[in-house]
């Protein structure tokens, strides 16, 4: 029998102001011996596999004490026991070795990066290992040489898609960060990135050679709503590694909560700093200048309005180099003429299941640009006609639970077409997406250039 396990949180907190989680194991599949066994208390199931790992499941809990002894104990209705395989990533876990112990929580989790860190480049990792990729390796080292000398503001100059996220991660465990603010411009940038932090990305990647296998995820906290007092940010930030939140909630904040936020982070990352800076921002970020370490992540060194970052530049990895070096696919232009819009909504739709058609991968999945929420509908509504490719909508008008879904559909392969108003663009992290489809085009050509670079 098979089973696909949900992952075991060390942490699952929620808070007035938002979450916080430690991922101890990622959701995986097992596989062993089935068997079906009853309580007084409880009738249930127990797998066994090859390796001795023992997991128990149960519809309902069972008394205390007659708790299995040793294994780990799931909780949740089976979807069908006579299956060669059963889902079970929405049951809950009752027991498992990796919950509550002393290995949980922000403390140990930066006690287990001590030298738990390895400095290996894709080209050293061998056939099939994951490494740092150049520029990764550059910048990496490039910040510690900077911290070694200097609290002066840092700014590193990467390209999309080189990997700027995965080398914030490098840098919370190599530096042994004790508490990072990361700071982002949207709220769908803020989600993806904290997942990023959450999961340890590629870094945790079981073909990655990069961190020791004692080396625990950090405890990372999602901040969706302000603080309103000093005392509140104690209780979200102390139990926190890292803590993830936009630039504009920050900036909200009262003084002396902005304050205490400085106070309890040794670290500030930004993320996506190109973006111009606002009034109330610039306040904020004036309470982590000189007295902690201000770490700005950018694929250009001018801020939209045209003035140029603050801070130091460290490490610039070159647009040139990254095209030389592969980092970039070439793009294919496929244009469709029409002068009625309906029409032509149909015909660019036509193509793109054209295009879904014609990759030999059968993996690839096509974005379609729009400009509104309800152009998002209409548009939806045409690729719906055409009855193939199950297309999905994304944007900020969704409940959080049907961007999930459709989140879900789309890495799961069973929805192959997005529908999007501006919500794939910067950070967007989707190695399938490979067709853009713009049905509406922005004025400004950055934005238009930015979603198109996303898929090469």
């Amino acid at each position: 029998m098979r089973l696909s396990l949900p992952p075991v949180k060390g942490v699952n907190v929620k808070h007035r102001t938002g979450f916080i989680g430690q991922l101890m194991v990622p959701e995986r599949d097992i596989e062993g011996d089935w068997t079906r066994f009853v309580l007084p208390s409880a009738a249930g199931h127990r797998l066994v596999t090859a390796d001795g790992e023992v997991v128990y499941v149960f519809p309902k809990p069972p008394r205390p004490d007659q708790l299995p002894a040793g294994g780990a104990v799931l909780i949740g209705p089976l979807s069908d026991s006579g299956a060669d395989h059963i889902d079970l990533k929405a049951c809950k876990w009752l027991i498992h070795p990796a919950i509550g112990g002393s290995d949980t929580g922000n403390a140990r989790a930066r006690e287990s990066w001590l030298n738990g860190f390895r400095y290996v480049t894709d080209d050293e990792a061998g056939e099939g290992r994951i490494g740092l990729r150049r520029p990764q390796m550059g910048a990496l080292h490039a910040i510690h040489a900077h911290w070694s000398t200097s609290k002066e503001v840092a700014t590193v100059v990467m390209p999309t898609g080189t990997g700027k996220t995965e080398t914030m991660l490098a840098t919370l465990v190599s530096a042994r960060c004790a508490r990072v603010m990361v700071l982002v411009p949207t709220d769908a940038l803020r989600a993806q990135i904290a997942q990023k932090f959450f999961s340890m990305g590629v870094l945790k990647n079981p073909n990655a050679t990069l961190l020791q296998p004692t080396v625990l995820r950090p405890v990372v906290g999602m901040l969706t709503k302000k603080p309103t007092t000093p005392e509140e940010v104690d209780e979200f930030f102390r139990q926190c590694n890292v803590v993830v939140t936009t630039s504009a909630l920050a900036g909200r904040c009262a003084q002396e909560v902005q304050e205490r936020m400085a106070e309890f982070c040794t670290h500030l990352f930004i993320d996506e700093a190109h973006h111009a800076e606002a009034a109330t921002w610039k306040q904020f970020k004036s309470h982590f200048k000189g007295q902690r370490l201000i770490l700005q992540f950018t694929a250009t060194p001018f801020r939209e309005d045209g003035q140029p970052l603050d801070g130091k530049i460290i490490y610039v990895y070159p647009m040139r180099q990254a095209q030389s070096e592969g980092y970039f696919k070439p793009i294919r232009f496929s244009s469709v003429y029409a002068f009625n819009s309906a029409r032509a909504d149909r015909e660019i739709a036509e193509r793109v299941i054209e295009e879904l058609h014609a990759d030999a991968t059968g993996l690839h999945v096509a974005m379609a640009r729009v400009s509104t929420q309800a152009r998002a509908t209409e548009v939806h509504a045409i690729y719906e006609t055409l009855g193939e490719f199950a297309p999905v909508i994304i944007h900020s008008g969704l409940k959080g639970i049907e961007i999930d879904d459709a989140r879900r559909k789309l890495e799961s392969g069973e929805s192959r077409i997005v529908i999007c108003v501006d919500m794939l663009g910067e950070g967007f992290d989707m190695p399938e997406l490979k067709i853009a489809a713009f049905h509406d085009l922005r004025k400004s050509l950055a934005v238009t250039l930015q979603l198109a670079g996303r898929v090469t």
